[in-house]
């Protein structure tokens, strides 16, 4: 791995297609081994690799240029696989005239259907050998089936980065009502400690003038609290079942002092 984070390999102990390419411009000339640079990473939680072949000039073709063919894979070395193949691909269709009379002319090409290639294969048919043409339908086969899974793996990697996506615009829906019902409790918090507050005033003022109604009236004051049994107490029943007079609260009317309304409004007042 080089300073910029890349993976630069010539591959020369990964077998399969990176062995069979080097083995085929060998043929026609090339003296320099193709440089696989990949880099993996993590795209919507998919680990993937991106590797670029590159292919440098050929000593006995001074006119074909420099060219390069990148993949997309899981890990480097399958995907410096799958990008062999497709250089394999891509060679075997640039340069038809000189693969034509070479080994390797039933190397299928990207597109396997130009006219060159189709007749090429109809051709194969004629060969008396029976062990080159069974080979070479079999290989052919198997590159197109190749290309299924590789179409397959495609739709099952976008389908994994389309959940991934999902699971992530849930996340963040799940991360974001979470933070709304963090809001509505601390509101909720401040609500009911407010309201408990207000109670609390308004009850000592209630206590205060039941006080002083109770001065007034010659009785026991009765204190209000914010438990709901303390608000009504029911008379209790002496022995023949009939109630008992509440204590502290006058029975007749001639035990209650007399006050003129002006007084009744300045006692009233005098609470607040």
């Amino acid at each position: 791995m080089n300073a910029e984070g890349c993976i630069e390999s010539f591959c020369e102990d990964v077998s399969g297609f990176p062995e069979i390419l080097w083995e085929a411009l060998k043929k026609f000339g090339y003296t320099d081994r193709p440089l696989y640079r990949g880099r993996e990473f993590v795209e919507n939680g998919i680990f993937k690799c991106r590797v670029v072949l590159h292919v440098s000039h050929c000593p006995e073709h001074p006119d074909w240029k420099p060219w390069t063919v990148g993949a997309v894979g899981a890990m480097f070395h399958d995907t410096c696989r799958a990008a062999a193949c497709q250089a394999l691909h891509t060679f075997c269709q640039e340069r038809e005239e000189e693969v034509e009379k070479s080994v390797i002319r039933f190397f299928p090409p990207s597109n396997p259907h130009r006219p060159t290639w189709v007749n090429r294969v109809k051709a194969s048919e004629s060969i008396e050998d029976p062990t080159v043409v069974a080979m070479t339908k079999y290989a052919l086969a198997q590159d197109y089936l190749r290309d299924l899974y590789h179409l397959e793996w495609r739709l099952c990697i976008s389908r994994a980065e389309q959940a991934e996506t999902e699971a992530r615009d849930l996340r963040e829906q799940l991360e974001q009502a979470r933070e709304r019902a963090r809001i509505a409790e601390d509101l909720a918090e401040r609500t009911m400690r407010g309201w408990q507050k207000s109670i609390n005033y308004y009850l000592q003022k209630l206590n205060r003038c039941e006080a002083k109604l109770a001065a007034a009236y010659g009785r026991d004051p009765i204190t209000h609290t914010t438990r709901r049994n303390t608000f009504y107490l029911p008379p209790g029943r002496d022995g023949n079942g009939d109630p008992l007079p509440s204590p502290g609260i006058p029975e007749y009317e001639e035990d209650i002092p007399s006050h003129s309304g002006d007084e009744m409004h300045e006692d009233v007042d005098s609470c607040a």
